[in-house]
């Protein structure tokens, strides 16, 4: 979703703001929570207890309970810890309608908007993941990070998260089930809910056991995390841009690929490819996360 760079822009920016945020939840609650407990449950009992401690910790403090709540606690607070509105996701410079996603290139470039003191996803989860590895485990910041980082690893490997194309695609108007929608919501939450609906048993705990292995470490870029210090935020920001450019790929290829098109009911063929593709992003950020927990509490992913 693209900044303000006028008074003007400011206006329409807030504007847009008003009704665009609740659509703008990558991956919705069912996602997010998913990538969330998928990680943890990958991890070593001991750094299980260490995160569990943290969350008995933010349950004391009247912020979450548990692990699917924590991963989409950010959601629910936009500045939590320190977070802004910004940290949720990059703006790639796209323009997928004519086959134009910046990183196909050879030479892409981060935004101007993620330099300095300004947050995008790929800063703000090496920010929070170093306050995550330097804080004291049973603090605020403790748990704040872990929310922070739970979230931005589910928002990062969302396609629509990673390109400033019609703010997200939250302005391409679409169809799904025979209902009137956008394209950025309808990656959040109609393809998860697509996809929960397919998996074996129908159940988001059918789905969870169907996702968990259709990501490999090397697809999921996990090797990055495993050379970086988890208390060196432009280490984990570097491995941020790599999950980043992975996702924003997809933009061209899959979101606006051959099966997209803005007058057909997207329920149908237009799912029935990309559910696939949820599946395997929901996957890959699962994975992403562990490989950060594990480099943080102990273990390796």
């Amino acid at each position: 979703m693209s900044r303000p760079t006028s008074i003007l822009s400011l206006v329409t920016f807030f504007a847009l703001l008003a009704v665009l945020v609740p659509a703008a939840n990558a991956w919705g609650k069912n996602g997010h929570g998913t990538v969330g407990e998928l990680a943890v449950a990958m991890l070593p009992p001991a750094a299980q207890a260490k995160i569990n401690a943290i969350v008995a910790f933010a349950g004391s403090n009247s912020l979450y309970t548990n692990v699917f709540d924590a991963a989409n606690f950010p959601d629910l607070n936009r500045t939590a810890g320190g977070s802004t509105f910004s940290s949720h996701f990059i703006n790639f410079d796209d323009a997928p309608t004519e086959g134009k996603c910046s990183g196909s290139g050879a030479n892409m470039t981060i935004p101007a908007d993620c330099n300095g003191d300004k947050s995008c996803i790929t800063t703000a989860l090496g920010k929070f993941t170093q306050q995550l590895a330097t804080s004291a485990p049973e603090s605020m910041t403790a748990a704040f990070s872990l929310a922070l980082v739970m979230h931005f690893a589910g928002d990062i490997s969302q396609p629509l998260h990673a390109t400033g194309f019609k703010l997200g695609a939250n302005q391409v108007n679409v169809t799904f089930a025979g209902a009137q929608t956008n394209l950025h919501s309808t990656w959040d939450t109609a393809l998860v809910d697509k996809a929960i609906a397919a998996s074996s048993d129908g159940t988001r705990d059918g789905w969870k056991r169907d996702v968990a292995n259709k990501a490999s470490p090397t697809s999921a870029g996990t090797r990055c995390i495993s050379r970086a210090d988890p208390k060196n935020a432009a280490a984990i920001t570097n491995c941020a841009v790599q999950w980043a450019t992975d996702s924003e790929l997809l933009v061209c290829r899959e979101v606006f690929g051959s099966a997209f098109s803005a007058t057909a009911d997207l329920s149908d063929a237009y799912a029935a490819r990309e559910v696939p593709v949820v599946n395997k992003q929901i996957a890959k950020a699962s994975l992403r996360l562990a490989s950060i927990l594990c480099k943080i509490f102990g273990g390796e992913k």
